[in-house]
Parts: structure tokens; sequence; C-alpha cells
């Protein structure tokens, strides 16, 4: 199936987290205010993907009659709901015949989906969630240099991906809780957006710390401990990676 297939389809099966591709373009036509143009233009090229939930816009450039414009998408979460539905989050795009970004921002999408059990390719990158943290549990623990890294380590490491947040205690080099939340609450949390961990998830390689370096992702908690855990992190990251291609063809 082609990526172009795959992003316009309506069944949240035939997505899956990175996927990359156009959903339309148009030439504004309306001579409304800038940000009402942008906002309405978006609204339209969206309007036969699925139900809109939610929608988060940042203004960069004014659009104005007569420009052409397109809009591109990456798929940043998938997640079964029950009941025939699903969620489909995007990270979108909205630029003009030059390629200059006039905004961007996030879409939430309901979605059906053509089975009732959730996709396991969907819960491999449904980052932050506990479900996807139960998963990644299992190669961890079979990551020698997560388990090197974390022998003396007395305390919770905390995944945040946009606005969901996993937490995975450990003690000396072994996973002893997985949750929403722990007791204590996380040594420190490592977060980014959906957009930064599907694009980190599906790079040629593991460069997080060059991410963090550009604000793709940060550090909340206990600095000190972040700092003396970093191989900890970056070896997780590994994990996480291969979680998320488990089923890619070698």
């Amino acid at each position: 199936m082609s990526e172009a297939t795959q992003i316009w389809s309506h069944y949240l099966e035939d997505f899956r987290v990175g996927q990359h591709g156009e959903l339309g373009n148009t030439t504004i036509t309306t001579s409304q205010p800038s940000t009402v143009a942008s906002l309405a233009t978006v609204t339209l090229l969206v309007s036969d993907q699925g139900v809109l939930n939610d929608l988060r816009w940042s203004f960069h450039a004014p659009v104005r009659r007569g420009d052409r414009v397109r809009l591109t998408a990456t798929v940043t979460r998938c997640r079964a709901g029950g009941d025939g539905w699903g969620l489909l989050h995007r990270h979108l795009v909205l630029a003009g015949q030059d390629d200059t970004v006039l905004g961007d921002g996030t879409g939430s999408f309901t979605i059906p989906t053509r089975q009732a059990t959730p996709d396991e390719r969907h819960v491999r990158t449904d980052f932050g969630s506990v479900a996807w943290a139960e998963l990644l549990c299992d190669t961890l623990e079979r990551n020698e240099d997560f388990v090197s890294a974390t022998r003396p380590m007395d305390g919770t490491l905390g995944f945040r991906c946009g606005d969901e947040e996993a937490h995975i205690r450990v003690y000396k080099g072994r996973i002893v809780e997985v949750g929403r939340s722990t007791p204590t609450g996380p040594t420190f949390t490592v977060a980014g957006s959906e957009l930064a961990w599907a694009e980190l998830a599906g790079a040629p390689r593991n460069d997080f710390i060059a991410r963090t370096m550009t604000s793709q992702f940060y550090a909340t908690g206990n600095a000190h401990e972040y700092v003396r855990f970093t191989k900890a992190v970056v070896s997780a990251w590994d994990s996480i990676r291969e979680l998320a291609h488990r089923d890619a063809v070698r």
C-alpha cells in the first residue's frame, strides 16, 4: 500500500505512527483576516479525515486571498477506543507554494476501526501510555546496556509523550513497577511532543542527545539524577526504537 493511500484511509488499522503525506491543497478565496482564513482552510482540508475532536494551532505567517496552500500531516498516535472507533493524532503543517510554513499544529480525530481488539503495532507506538510501557519493560529487561546503567538506581523513570506519561520504577537494574503514577512520583521525566517521539522512533539512528540540544526533548525533576542516568535514558531509547519497529521487515 502506498503512503498516499495510507494517509487517506478511513480505518485506524491502515495508519502507522510516523506516516507522512499530503492531505490536500487549495486556493485561498476568502478576504477574511489571516488567522480566520488559516483555520478555515485547515478545517476544510481535514473535513473528510474523520471526526475532528481537537485542533491546536500556531500561526507563523499570514495567508492572503489567491494564495495556493497545501496541508501535510504526520501520524503521531493511533489508539483503539472500543465500540468500533479509535483515535488518530496528527501533526499538521500548512505551507505555501514556496514551502513557507504558514502555520502548524496538532489534530485529534475519531475514525472507525475494522477490528474490536487493539492492533499491537499501535500499542507499541502509543508512547507514554501504560500499555506501551508494559510492553517496553520486556525489551528493557533484555537490554544489557540499560540493565547495567540502572544497577545503581533506586528511582522512577518518567516518559512523557505529548499529554501521555508513564512511570517505570527501577531498583538495582530491575524493573519493579509500571503505571500511570508511582507513590513517590518520578525521579525525573523525559518529555517531548508526539511529533518528536515519532521522529526519533523512526530516525535512522538513536540521536537522542543531539535532539535534546535542539529542545525536541527535555527533562523535568531531579536534574542531578537525570545527568547521572543519561546513559540509561539513551539505552532506553534503543529499546523504544526496537519495540516500535518490531514488525518491520529486516
